[in-house]
C-alpha cells in the first residue's frame, strides 16, 4: 500500500499495488472518488474495526464500514492483495470485519467475487477509471 498521484493529477489516492503485474500495477484504490490535495494524509485503524483516512486537516476523506465490531482490530494486507480488518483472534475469513475484495476496481486478483449472491443480495463488480489520471468510477462497470 502506498500512497499514489496518477499521471497529471494533483490528487492522492491509497493504492494497492501488486509488483507482479507489468511494473507496479495498481489493483485497487481506497479513495477512488474522494481524493486529497496532498500527500499529508493519515491512514488510521479504530475501534470498533474501521479503517478511515484523514486529510490534512483531520477530516475523514474515506473510510471502511461494518456491521461488527472488535475489540483492538487488526489491519493486514494479505499475500493476495487482499486487505482485511479482522479480530486479531478470528483467522476465518468468512468472518473478516471488511475486505477490499468486497470493493474491486479495475482489476480482478484470484480470490476476488464479481456477480451476485441471491441468498444475502450482496452484489460485486468492477468498475473502469474515469481517465488514466483519475481512478474515480468510469462509464463502465
Amino acid at each position: 500500500m502506498r500512497f499514489f498521484t496518477p499521471g497529471n493529477s494533483n490528487n492522492w489516492y491509497i493504492t494497492i499495488w501488486y509488483k507482479k503485474i507489468a511494473s507496479g500495477t495498481i489493483v485497487w484504490v481506497a479513495n477512488r472518488d474522494n481524493p486529497f490535495p496532498n500527500s499529508s494524509g493519515v491512514l488510521k485503524l479504530i475501534d470498533p474495526g474501521i479503517l478511515i483516512l484523514l486529510n490534512s486537516t483531520n477530516n475523514i476523506v474515506w473510510s471502511t464500514n461494518t456491521s461488527r465490531s472488535t475489540r483492538n482490530p487488526v489491519a493486514r494486507l494479505l499475500d493476495s492483495g487482499n486487505l482485511i480488518i479482522q479480530d486479531p483472534n478470528d483467522h476465518n475469513p468468512e468472518n473478516f470485519l471488511w475486505q477490499s475484495f468486497d470493493y474491486p476496481c479495475d482489476t480482478l486478483l484470484p480470490g476476488m467475487k464479481v456477480g451476485k449472491n441471491l441468498v444475502i443480495g450482496r452484489e460485486w463488480h468492477m468498475s473502469s477509471w474515469k481517465s488514466k489520471d483519475d481512478p474515480a468510477h468510469g462509464d463502465y462497470t
